[in-house]
């Protein structure tokens, strides 16, 4: 028997933050039950205290995943491509699900239709195409116009570069250990903030930061990563916490809910078997994706959008539905075989 880490796509065969962590779903049930519906531990006024650490743990989120792509090795490019492939699979079939039933469902969600179904059909893959495609879906709903929309995503990716090039800049030269870990927080507070101030997302501009320290390589690379990593885990646990706590089981939230959820597992189900067949040299090596739960960028992303779009509880209900139900049951439906 081989190890079950290293079968299919890990992606969706491991789903702790960490070896040895928590498991995400337990994280977000834990949060729903000590949130306002629950014993309201995490009560309103909590989460409002909350909203402005959120966009700094998105920033990290994406900086986790951006330096971590390594692509120099061969497997590392499988991987890559698998992941892609799989997560392009999903997105399309639960696209594919939300555009019919959507006519339905957009009366009973705040947020505009078009913007509830790209929300949906994101939310169900995790992937750094998933994020880029959020962070173009966040510029369309500041600028409806495609080319305005490609402005400010220019705009906001440019000054990304310059925050990474300025702090790669004040990172190299500055002292290793504590000193460098200080900047670093710093770099994510500039980060998040700045997308929360343009109303774009925090993910997509970590996920360029990070991209460009990996391109940069050497050791400010490596200190970012240490640093990243440090904190990386109360973070994710925040994100987690936060939208199991924003959890509403109202009857329309569970009517949307579990159809969502069927599509996602059609979806994640049929990406991973295609990505094993269109990709059959695969073999299971450790990237950044494979790091991070799956369902965290999605949550996260969903986080992220309703932040910028404003209150929409429902569809962050119906996204941890989606997530945290197929997070218990994709185990429970791969066959034995795929885990020996």
């Amino acid at each position: 028997m081989t190890d079950p880490q290293a079968a299919g796509l890990r992606s969706y065969t491991r789903f702790a933050l960490a070896p040895g962590a928590m498991p995400a779903a337990l994280i977000v049930l834990l949060g729903s039950a000590l949130g306002p519906s629950g014993v309201g531990l995490l009560s309103a006024a909590v989460l409002e205290s909350l909203d402005p650490a959120m966009p700094v743990a998105l920033a990290a989120l994406g900086v986790f995943v951006g330096i971590g792509l390594n692509l120099r090795s061969a497997g590392d490019r499988r991987a890559f491509a698998a992941i892609s492939i799989q997560a392009a699979i999903t997105m399309g079939l639960v696209g594919a699900g939300v555009a019919l039933l959507l006519p339905v469902w957009s009366t009973a969600l705040e947020s505009p239709a078009w913007f509830s179904g790209a929300l949906l059909t994101i939310c169900a893959a995790d992937d750094l195409l998933a994020v880029l495609l959020g962070g173009a879906t966040l510029a369309v709903l500041r600028e409806p116009a495609p080319a305005a929309a490609a402005m400010l995503m220019l705009q906001a990716t440019s000054v990304t570069l310059v925050i990474a090039a300025a702090g790669w800049i004040l990172l190299s030269r500055s002292a290793p250990d504590t000193e460098q870990r200080i900047f670093v927080i710093a770099l994510l507070l500039l980060l998040g903030g700045a997308s929360e101030y343009l109303s774009l997302s925090a993910l997509t501009a970590g996920l360029v930061a990070g991209f460009f320290w990996e391109a940069v390589g050497g050791s400010t690379r490596v200190a970012i990563r240490r640093d990243v990593t440090y904190v990386q885990r109360p973070l994710i646990m925040m994100i987690l916490a936060v939208s199991g706590a924003r959890l509403e089981l109202t009857p329309v939230v569970l009517a949307i809910g579990f159809p969502y959820l069927v599509l996602r597992l059609v979806g994640t189900t049929a990406g991973s078997a295609a990505a094993r067949r269109l990709v059959p040299a695969w073999s299971a090596t450790d990237t950044s994706l494979t790091l991070v739960s799956p369902g965290i960028v999605g949550l996260a992303f969903a986080l992220n959008a309703v932040r910028a779009a404003g209150s929409d509880a429902t569809i962050i209900s119906i996204i941890v539905i989606g997530v945290i139900g197929s997070e218990l049951l994709v185990p429970l439906l791969k066959p034995r075989e795929a885990m020996e």
